[in-house]
C-alpha cells in the first residue's frame, strides 16, 4: 500500500492546517480558563472551547468552527464510575473507537521518543523524523529506527494492551483500535482490528515502488525491496510533514461510533487530537484515560487519570459488564 495524499492537499498545506487547528484550540481553552488547577475530585468543570476547524476531516472545511460545551469530570478515588453511563439502558449495538498513544506503551518500557527537552532519544526531531532528514543523512535515520525496532522487540504487552484485546473479543467488529504507536504490542496482546495511523516499525516502505513489506534485515544495510528489487527501503513510519495512514477509514469509524476513548495521548498532535471532536459532534460519549491531564482533557465527557495498566482494565471491565 502506498501513502497517498488526501484530497490533493500537499504536506505543507496539511501542516499549516494542523497548526491553525492547534492554535484555535489553544486560544479557545485559554479563553475559557481550561481545567482549573486544583479542581477537587468529583468536581465537574464546565469549559467552553472554540473548536478547531474541521479542515483535517474528509470532505470537511474551515467553515465549521463552533463553540461547544464539554464537561471533564474528575473521578473521586475509590468511586464506582460508569464510563459507559447510559449504555446499560440501551440495546447493545454500540460501536467503539479507541485511540492509543505513547502513554500506553511507555508502561511496557517503550520510550516515548520525545523527552522534556524536545529531543527524540537524544536526537533533534528534524534529524530523524522528517523526509528532509532522511534525504540528508539516511544512515543516521536508518540506525535510529533499527535501534527502536530492537528495543520494541524486548518489550512485552502490559495489562492495558491485554484489556483492549479482551474488549475486542467481547465486541468483535464493534471495536476499532487506532494507534499512534509504531510498535506491535497491541497485536502481540491479541488485538486484530488495529489501525497504525503513524506506520509500523516492523515494516519497510519502498521509496521506489511504494510496497510495504516486513523488515527482515537492518535497513541501514540497504537490503533490496522484495517487490521491485531496488535498494530504496525506508522505515514505514509517518514523519512530520507526511500524511498519516487510513484517515478515511478512521473518519468513517469516528462518525459511526457511539463511544470514543483516548488512552495515553498528549492531545498535542493533529489530526489525532481532533478525533474526540469528530466523535462528540456526532453524539458519541467520550472518555479519556491518561496518566495526567492532556491538552484536550476539557473536551471529554469523562476523565480518568492514572496508569493505563490500572485504568484501562477497570474501564474494560465496566464495558463488558454493561454489555452483559
Amino acid at each position: 500500500m502506498t501513502r497517498a495524499p488526501v484530497a490533493g492537499r500537499g504536506a505543507a498545506e496539511v501542516s499549516r492546517a494542523a497548526r491553525d487547528a492547534a492554535e484555535a484550540f489553544r486560544v479557545g481553552v485559554e479563553r475559557a480558563g481550561a481545567v482549573r488547577a486544583g479542581a477537587g475530585p468529583g468536581e465537574v468543570v464546565r469549559v467552553a472551547v472554540d473548536m478547531p476547524p474541521r479542515c483535517l476531516r474528509r470532505g470537511g472545511g474551515a467553515s465549521a468552527r463552533r463553540s461547544h460545551l464539554r464537561y471533564a469530570r474528575r473521578r473521586t478515588p475509590g468511586e464506582s464510575t460508569d464510563a459507559t453511563r447510559g449504555i446499560g439502558a440501551v440495546q447493545w449495538t454500540m460501536r467503539f473507537v479507541v485511540l492509543t498513544g505513547a502513554g500506553i506503551s511507555a508502561e511496557s518500557g517503550v520510550p516515548t521518543f520525545r523527552d522534556a527537552g524536545g529531543l527524540w532519544e537524544g536526537h533533534r526531531v528534524e534529524d530523524v523524523a522528517t523526509p528532509e532528514a532522511f534525504e540528508r543523512d539516511p544512515d543516521t535515520v536508518q540506525r535510529f529506527y533499527d535501534l527502536r525496532r530492537h528495543a520494541v522487540a524486548q518489550a512485552e504487552p502490559n495489562p492495558a494492551h491485554d484489556a483492549l484485546a479482551r474488549l475486542e473479543r467481547a465486541l468483535g467488529d464493534d471495536l476499532l483500535v487506532v494507534t499512534q504507536n509504531i510498535d506491535d504490542l497491541h497485536e502481540r496482546a491479541g488485538s486484530k482490528r488495529v489501525v497504525h495511523m503513524h506506520g509500523d516499525l516492523l515494516t519497510a516502505l519502498c521509496a521506489n515502488c511504494g510496497a510495504r513489506t516486513p523488515v527482515t534485515a537492518e535497513l541501514v544495510e540497504r537490503p533490496p525491496c522484495p517487490v521491485c528489487g531496488r535498494r530504496m527501503l525506508r522505515p514505514d513510519v509517518v514523519w512530520f510533514g507526511e500524511m498519516p495512514y487510513e484517515l478515511d477509514a478512521i473518519d468513517e469509524a469516528l462518525l459511526a461510533c457511539d463511544v470514543f476513548a483516548a488512552i495515553g495521548t498528549s492531545g498535542a498532535v493533529y489530526p489525532a487530537a481532533g478525533f474526540v471532536m469528530t466523535a462528540a459532534e456526532q453524539g458519541a460519549r467520550t472518555v479519556e484515560l491518561n496518566l495526567a491531564a492532556s491538552e484536550i482533557t476539557p473536551l471529554f465527557d469523562e476523565v480518568r487519570h492514572g496508569p493505563a495498566s490500572f485504568e484501562v482494565p477497570a474501564w474494560v471491565d465496566e464495558v463488558v459488564a454493561a454489555r452483559g
